[in-house]
C-alpha cells in the first residue's frame, strides 16, 4: 500500500466520497503554499511564503467506458497515462454477472423442481382433483400457483437474455398440470446452460429498456438484476414455495435453500 498523502502539517490528505446511485462526488480541501516572487517586508513578516487554498470538485460514474471518452483526451491518455485504462479492481472478489444471473437462476429452478415433485406426490397421496394445487392462491385478485411457476422461469430466462443481447425463447402460457410446470422448469434449466459466462461480460453497463404497462424499465444492466430481475425472480419462487407450504405440502426451507 503506498503511503498516503499528506499536508504541510504532515497530516494525511482526506478525501471524502459520496455515492448517489451510479454517481460519486468528492470534494477536498488542499493547502497550498508557494514562495512569493514579490517579497517585500510584510512576506518577510508572514514567512516568505503566499497560503492559499485549493478546492476540488468532481463527479464521476461508477462505470467505466471508454467508449464515452473523446478522441482527443483518449489520444492524450493512450501516450501519456495508458495506466489509467486499465484501472484497478474495486475488491479481489471474482463476482460476475454470469454468477448473479445463471450461477442464480438455475438452481433456484432446480430447487423449484424437486418441490413440484413433492407437489405431486402430495395431490396423489391426498386424491387431489386436477386443478386444486394448480390454482391454488392466498388472495383473490392474486395470480395463482401455475402464474407463479410461470413468472419464476420468465424472469430468469428473459433477464438472462436482456443481459446478454440475445432473444429469449418464448413458452406459451398453456399448462394446467403440475407435470407440464415441471416441463417447464426443466426446459428454462437446459436454457439457461446454454449461455457462456462470456455472453455477459460487460452486461453490468448494457442499456437496458422493457415496456411495461404503465411505464418503461430504463436503465444500465447491473440496476436492472439488482432492483428488477432478481426481486421479482425470487418474488415468484417465494410465493409458489408459500402456496404450497399454506395447502400442507411438506416442504420447508431447506427445500427452498436447496443443497448447499
Amino acid at each position: 500500500m503506498q503511503d498516503p498523502a499528506r499536508g504541510a502539517d504532515g497530516k494525511p490528505i482526506n478525501v471524502t466520497v459520496r455515492q448517489y446511485d451510479e454517481l460519486f462526488v468528492t470534494s477536498s480541501e488542499v493547502p497550498l503554499f508557494y514562495e512569493n516572487p514579490l517579497t517585500g517586508d510584510y512576506q518577510d513578516y508572514v514567512g516568505g511564503r503566499y497560503h492559499a487554498m485549493e478546492i476540488f470538485n468532481a463527479t464521476g460514474h461508477s462505470s467505466f467506458d471508454t467508449a464515452r471518452i473523446p478522441a482527443k483526451l483518449m489520444q492524450i491518455l493512450e501516450t501519456r497515462y495508458p495506466a489509467y485504462l486499465t484501472p484497478p479492481r474495486s475488491d479481489s472478489m471474482s463476482l460476475t454477472m454470469y454468477s448473479i444471473t445463471v450461477g442464480q437462476f438455475a438452481p433456484m429452478l432446480q430447487n423449484l423442481g424437486k418441490i413440484l415433485d413433492k407437489a405431486s406426490a402430495f395431490a396423489e397421496t391426498k386424491k387431489l382433483e386436477a386443478g386444486v394445487i394448480e390454482n391454488l392462491r392466498i388472495a383473490p385478485d392474486m395470480l395463482n400457483f401455475i402464474k407463479q411457476i410461470q413468472l419464476s422461469c420468465d424472469f430468469a430466462k428473459n433477464s438472462t437474455a436482456r443481459l446478454a443481447g440475445i432473444e429469449a425463447p418464448k413458452f406459451e402460457d398453456n399448462e394446467t398440470t403440475l407435470a407440464q410446470l415441471k416441463a417447464r422448469v426443466a426446459r428454462t434449466i437446459e436454457w439457461l446452460h446454454t449461455i457462456k459466462a462470456d455472453q455477459l461480460n460487460g452486461a453490468e453497463t448494457r442499456q437496458i429498456i422493457v415496456p411495461l404497462r404503465t411505464r418503461t424499465l430504463d436503465m444500465q444492466g447491473l440496476a436492472f438484476l439488482q432492483k428488477w430481475a432478481l426481486p421479482n425472480f425470487y418474488f415468484h419462487v417465494t410465493t409458489a414455495y408459500a402456496l404450497l407450504r399454506q395447502a400442507g405440502v411438506d416442504v420447508g426451507k431447506a427445500d427452498y435453500l436447496g443443497p448447499t
